[in-house]
């Protein structure tokens, strides 16, 4: 008994939390400690995460805090106050109280949502696997950090080609492996680390009865992410509600029923009756009906190593029955839904995945792995140990390091600041009147100012910008010959164009004899005020 009693639960469980947090904090101090020469690292793993703490800071600005608040990435000052995410809102809170950085902010959001994730995680897999000795705790690493086969295949099929390089292990991988398809890899974005948190509570809360925190848990999945709302809304139901039939002993309480039916019907007249009466958001799920499908070889190679035991396992009954039933309802219909392709129009059909289906299924392989790895620790077989251990292992250890070195030598998916660019943020956070309008032909930069400063722009993101198309081929328009949409000049207080410096920039329509003219290294930036 290498761990002591209770080794799930207690002091012992936030300590193990924190130990297996440990590669994701390795990724996070390489972007922070070790950024590339003459860059400045945001905290911002990945493109999409400034976006929420743009929504956050449109949630709770300098001058006013709403329980509701637009969308920052529209351009529309009068944009529909219509969101209202519970992380966000408490996000905006905490930065306009304490005025942190937002990517720091960030990164400890996650931080403290990943070590309540991870914690949760040990406790659902403390119902699984109640031994309490190395095989178990091996097993506990490899549920948290395990994966699939992606790296094998990739080097495999990259080998045969004669061509290898930092990405080509995770070719099969949808995205370069940013779907996650296992668990925790979850924990690189700070809100998934927050969803997932939720979801393990939630399940914990269903095993337990403990009904009234099944519904708050419940209420919040749904505020909180359109996607995990719905999922673990149906996942909930799914296993509940049949109880009312099949096992009337063990039902829950008929308020219980009402309640996840009540918020079911809340998050549905939410999200397809009170949000699409705004424009804007009409067109954004527009843009979000893309075919970001899961392909049959990824689906194979992440669930390979853990779906036959899972299936031998539920044939065999080889789990306790609520616990087994609540794991194959969870990977069932979040396998469904992250094909739902194959009976509807795909609404990014990956976004269900995000390890849903695969965690599940590791603990149902759990009365086999587990025991296998007693024998082999037991017969001191170390080297079958350590191969099984690497092949659970692998991509995870691979996706992180990549992570890390790609970071470090700025050509990752991390994002920098030049100097320069912090000056011009630096700049438009100066003081003024609203509304303000940024027009860039950098679109990082466009994005940038969301999070940083309180001006909106024409054109951020490319799949969160209202209109997108329209508003970068007007962007491209005045680029290239001046032209101005006549919101430009009507709607906005002031007006801040960033283009790339040129000695005859006085000649330029669109630049008028009172606009501020700022050289900014090989940047032009102009802001030009609205006269009365």
């Amino acid at each position: 008994m290498i761990l002591g009693a209770d080794w799930a639960r207690g002091r012992r469980a936030w300590l193990l939390a924190g130990l297996f947090y440990l590669p994701m904090a390795a990724v996070v101090l390489a972007h922070l400690l070790l950024p590339p020469d003459g860059l400045w690292p945001t905290g911002f793993l990945q493109y999409d995460q400034g976006g929420y703490m743009a929504m956050a800071r449109e949630a709770f600005d300098e001058t006013s805090a709403r329980a509701v608040f637009g969308l920052p990435t529209s351009a529309d000052p009068e944009t529909p106050q219509v969101y209202a995410n519970p992380h966000l809102l408490a996000l905006g809170l905490v930065q306009l109280v304490t005025k942190a950085d937002p990517g720091r902010l960030y990164l400890l959001f996650g931080a403290l949502c990943g070590l309540v994730f991870l914690r949760l995680a040990i406790a659902l897999y403390g119902r699984a696997v109640p031994e309490r000795d190395g095989a178990a705790l091996l097993g506990l690493g490899l549920f948290l950090w395990g994966g699939g086969l992606f790296v094998l295949a990739g080097l495999g099929r990259s080998l045969v080609e004669g061509h290898l390089d930092y990405n080509t292990p995770f070719r099969f991988d949808p995205y370069g492996g940013f779907w996650f398809l296992d668990l925790g890899r979850n924990l690189f974005y700070a809100v998934e680390a927050y969803y997932h948190a939720l979801v393990f509570g939630l399940l914990l809360a269903l095993l337990d009865r403990r009904w009234l925190l099944s519904l708050l848990l419940m209420a919040l999945l749904a505020a909180s992410h359109p996607f995990t709302g719905a999922q673990f809304l149906a996942v909930a139901l799914a296993w509940t509600l049949p109880q009312y039939l099949v096992a009337p002993h063990d039902r829950p309480p008929p308020w219980f029923a009402l309640g996840a039916l009540a918020i079911l019907a809340l998050f549905l007249a939410y999200h397809f009756w009170y949000l699409p009466q705004s424009a804007e958001h009409r067109q954004l799920m527009q843009q979000w009906s893309l075919a970001w499908t899961l392909p049959v070889s990824a689906l194979l190679l992440a669930h390979a190593l853990v779906l036959p035991a899972a299936v031998v396992t539920l044939l065999r009954r080889l789990l306790d029955p609520r616990l087994a039933a609540l794991l194959a309802v969870t990977a069932g219909l979040s396998l469904l839904l992250a094909n739902h392709e194959l009976f509807m129009t795909p609404k990014q059909p990956l976004h269900f995945t995000r390890g849903y289906t695969w965690f599940p299924l590791f603990l149902l392989s759990t009365p086999w792995l587990v025991p296998l790895l007693r024998r082999l620790l037991q017969r001191r077989r170390r080297l079958a140990v350590a191969a099984i251990a690497g092949l659970f292992l692998l991509d995870n250890a691979a996706w992180l390091t990549v992570q890390a070195v790609q970071n470090a030598g700025g050509f990752g998916a991390a994002r920098y600041l030049t100097a320069n660019e912090r000056e011009i943020l630096r700049v438009l956070d100066s003081p003024g009147s609203s509304p303000l309008l940024l027009v860039s032909e950098d679109d990082r930069l466009s994005y940038d100012a969301l999070v940083y400063t309180n001006w909106r722009s024409w054109y951020s993101h490319e799949h969160l910008t209202p209109y997108a198309a329209e508003r970068r081929a007007e962007i491209a328009r005045w680029a290239a010959a001046g032209e101005e949409p006549r919101a430009w000049r009507e709607d906005f207080a002031a007006v801040a164009f960033v283009t790339a410096w040129r000695d005859d920039h006085r000649s330029l329509p669109w630049i008028t004899a009172d606009s501020a003219i700022h050289r900014i290294g090989d940047r032009l930036l102009v802001i030009r005020w609205r006269r009365p």
